[in-house]
């Protein structure tokens, strides 16, 4: 019995060897402090020197990479005007279909502000939640949002909460609406806050084509025959104002707040990119006079920024799902490891910019604990254009890689090479076998020469009575 305690102590001991410690993983960065390549990037790629003397906000961000561009005074709140219906036809067409219809009633008319821009809805008029969209969005129409909200919540109240707590969930710090077609002047929010929810409001195709559409008609209704709207924005109609028509752009929301500064929300696509400007508080400029307007304020630094945009950068894919980065050698591991991201991660550079003007950087792996599975996350990565950073992702395996001394190490997938404790165990099961056959061998020897030595005792003592 103490033998065999021995030999379990003993054993154990062996165990123990091969056993490696687990260790808590690596802290993982997912942020960086001064951004990355998204809207809340702290640091965008243009950098913050330039000035707009005549707007109070600006933004402009690639949506399709997340990048942004550019920023001046991005989180200032402001009050937003008209921008408010892009919010409004979120919700509506999260909440409703097209094809529903809605029943204008006199309760809801009466709540749109006297001298507004209306689509000159009727009492009892029935008219889709489509057509009334299109009022909404291509003529600014205020009684329509109203009627919206009221078919889609039952009351405005409940559908400004309803705004409220999407804005939340995209991430809105600083916007509180009030109303939902921004006549009340106590609402605010800031560009970038408006650049996040229009980059949102843009996966829609239905708010596509309806922040595209310039020109418009309606269907008939129970109360009038069709309406032709048209858009007053003249980045999409060049019959009122042909200057500032831009091609580039896919679609404009415009504003005008209390003291008739102007606000922009604009989508334009080029070269691959799509481009979100942002401008609030615009001021128009005047001639010599003093009171003829020389420009109206925002579509000047629109199309100045989308320039800038567009001119001279190209969007670029820097992450690539299991690209291998990193191949770290590993204490007492039977293979390198190999490390990559697990993303596809791109961004907006200038053109011609080489791998080399781009650094990256990764997270500490000063401890990897064996064994490490693949898809493990062990650090991180971040890609940097000059004090910018473009791209990041967690770092993950890439292989499955264990300790060469474990024990239960079955037939390396790859080389057909034994473990070593393999080897040992298999070693002492045959010698443990060789020892009982030589004892089971040296019984039998044994029982067979006390055989022969008892019949040759019988064979003498016969031969002795016979002799006598």
């Amino acid at each position: 019995m103490k033998k065999l305690s021995i030999f379990c102590l003993i054993f154990a001991l062996c165990l123990s060897i091969c056993i490696v410690p687990v260790q808590a993983e690596p802290v993982i960065t997912e942020s960086v402090e001064y951004g990355c390549n998204t809207v809340d990037a702290k640091v965008p790629l243009l950098g913050t020197t330039e000035k707009m003397d005549t707007v109070a906000s600006a933004i402009l961000y690639e949506a399709n990479t997340e990048t942004l561009m550019y920023a001046w005074n991005p989180d200032t709140p402001m009050y937003p005007a008209s921008l408010v219906k892009i919010m409004t036809a979120m919700i509506v067409l999260r909440e409703a279909d097209l094809t529903d219809v809605a029943t204008v009633t006199k309760e809801v008319l009466d709540t749109v502000p006297e001298n507004s821009v209306t689509a000159n809805l009727y009492t009892d008029e029935v008219i889709t939640v489509k057509d009334l969209l299109y009022c909404m969005m291509v003529a600014s129409a205020n009684d329509a949002a109203a009627v919206l909200a009221n078919h889609v919540a039952g009351s405005q109240a409940a559908f400004v909460t309803m705004m409220n707590e999407y804005a939340a969930e995209l991430g809105c710090t600083a916007t509180e609406f009030t109303d939902v077609h921004g006549l009340d002047g106590k609402q605010m929010t800031t560009a970038r806050d408006m650049a996040r929810i229009l980059a949102e409001a843009l996966k829609d195709p239905n708010f596509q084509e309806l922040f595209g559409t310039a020109f418009y008609s309606t269907a008939a209704t129970n109360k009038t025959s069709e309406r032709s709207l048209s858009t007053g924005n003249y980045f999409m109609n060049k019959e009122d104002v042909a200057i500032y028509f831009d091609s580039r752009v896919t679609g404009s929301r415009t504003g005008v707040q209390d003291n008739g500064n102007r606000c922009f929300a604009t989508a334009a696509s080029g070269n691959g990119m799509q481009m979100i400007c942002i401008i609030l508080g615009a001021k128009d400029t005047y001639g010599a006079n003093g009171y003829s307007i020389s420009t109206f304020g925002g579509y000047k630094e629109t199309s100045h920024l989308l320039d800038i945009g567009f001119d001279g950068f190209q969007a670029v894919q820097l992450l690539y799902e299991n690209q291998a980065l990193l191949q770290k050698d590993v204490e007492n591991a039977d293979a390198d490891l190999v490390l990559g991201p697990n993303v596809n991660a791109s961004c907006v550079l200038p053109q011609g910019v080489t791998l080399d003007k781009l650094t990256f950087k990764y997270g500490s792996i000063e401890s990897i604990s064996l064994p490490v599975e693949h898809g493990q996350l062990i650090s991180n990565v971040q890609v940097w254009y000059g004090n910018v950073c473009v791209a990041q992702s967690g770092l993950y395996a890439l292989n499955k890689v264990q300790n060469s001394l474990m024990i239960n190490q079955n037939l390396d997938s790859t080389g057909g090479k034994t473990n070593w404790w393999s080897t040992m165990f298999t070693a002492f099961g045959i010698l443990v076998v060789i020892a009982l056959a030589v004892v089971l061998g040296l019984r039998v020897y044994n029982k067979l020469q006390y055989a022969v030595a008892q019949k040759r005792s019988r064979r003498h003592r016969r031969n002795r009575r016979r002799s006598r």
